[in-house]
């Protein structure tokens, strides 16, 4: 309607936005000419009385649940996912990975002790054989020191995921360590037939211990990967994922609300412009602070807008 102007200045409790049609409104604001007529409407109070404001209201209900339902999920991940880190971090400590050296040591000497007395009993066989006095043991070559370098090299070898030079150096290192641990044989009296059998008895023993340390890293490393595993049991799902996920959500909801607002909004601009026509009204404001003698037409909009439906 040309000459019919409705002013916003009025911030709804429902909307985010105010109603304008033409012209402007301020503290200083003055009437262009004494001829002009002015009219006030309460904006919230037209939001409220609109036939889908009911809808509006149910799909900013839904919004707000929405929002208190993202911040607790996101409460919730956030202490999730520092629970974990702890408890990883309790799992690689170094207190955990001593144990885990202590406990590969300990399994590797019980065994290497157990292959020992075997080849002890074979070799003061061969011996005794010669009339000869026993010998001492024959695997414990490199003493406890060594034992504690081999087992530090087979623990870095699983657990560190070395590769390239250092992995092929550590290697070297392991298995020089591993050769100073066996005696050699008696050379002077045994006969080829007896130092076959302890040889061959004797390589037996040391691939046996090699495949059992081996085989003991690998048990202690599956249990520390199980247990790491246990730490992240919940299932954490990805947070960009996870974020981006509710951020589709929550605009969703806002592209809803806001075309219904605009369907409110729309039909109040409409029937402020059948009230500014039938009573001749040059404005309608939201709200105004000037000087100006105004009528209150939120009542005639509202049976408008009751009426239209």
């Amino acid at each position: 309607m040309a000459g019919h102007r409705i002013i916003g200045g009025l911030t709804a409790v429902c909307l985010a936005f105010s109603l304008v049609l033409a012209g402007g409104c301020g503290k200083t604001q003055k009437t262009e000419a004494p001829q002009e007529m002015y009219g006030v409407v309460d904006l919230e109070t037209l939001v409220k009385a609109h036939p889908s404001y009911t809808e509006y209201f149910r799909l900013q209900t839904e919004y707000e649940d929405l929002l208190n339902h993202y911040q607790a999920e996101q409460k919730k991940m956030l202490h999730l996912t520092s629970a974990q880190k702890k408890l990883k971090e309790a799992l690689i400590s170094s207190d955990a990975q001593k144990a885990a050296d202590e406990e590969y040591k300990a399994r590797v000497r019980i065994r290497e002790n157990e292959l020992n007395q075997k080849l002890q009993k074979l070799y003061a066989e061969i011996e005794n054989r010669h009339n000869a006095q026993p010998g001492q043991p024959v695997m414990a070559g490199g003493g406890g020191e060594d034992n504690t370098q081999i087992a530090n090299l087979h623990l870095k070898l699983k657990f560190l995921g070395m590769n390239g030079e250092e992995k092929t150096q550590t290697k070297q290192a392991l298995q020089d360590l591993l050769n100073k641990r066996y005696a050699e044989i008696p050379q002077d009296r045994w006969t080829e037939e007896e130092k076959k059998e302890f040889m061959e008895k004797r390589t037996a023993a040391k691939a046996e211990l090699d495949a059992y340390a081996a085989q003991v890293a690998e048990e202690i490393h599956e249990r520390q990967r199980q247990s790491l595993q246990a730490a992240g049991s919940v299932n954490l799902p990805d947070a960009d994922s996870w974020n981006s996920q509710w951020e589709e959500r929550v605009k969703a909801k806002q592209k809803e609300m806001a075309a219904v607002k605009e369907i409110i909004m729309n039909d109040i601009r409409e029937k402020a412009a059948v009230i500014g026509e039938k009573k001749h009204l040059d404005i309608i404001f939201t709200s105004y602070r000037a000087n100006i003698s105004a009528e209150d037409v939120t009542s005639d909009i509202v049976n408008e807008l009751v009426q239209g439906t």
